[in-house]
């Protein structure tokens, strides 16, 4: 899953030439709220299903 927040594109972080122009651009704050109940944050971008039954080490754990 990718979610290009508002930010990103407010520090230049996003390509705009690249990226589609009619992707959802929320603040990150909000995506955050909306995966945390279901997913835990990996870092990186990256969050795991909190229904996978997967060995994740401490340090590679962003959220609790």
């Amino acid at each position: 899953m990718e979610a290009v927040a508002i930010e990103d594109c407010e520090r230049g972080v996003v390509d705009e030439d690249r990226t589609d122009p009619g992707l959802f651009r929320h603040k990150a704050a909000l995506y955050r709220q909306g995966l945390a109940p279901h997913f835990n944050q990996l870092g990186g971008g990256v969050w795991l299903s909190r229904k996978a039954e997967v060995p994740v080490f401490a340090m590679e754990c962003a959220s609790p």
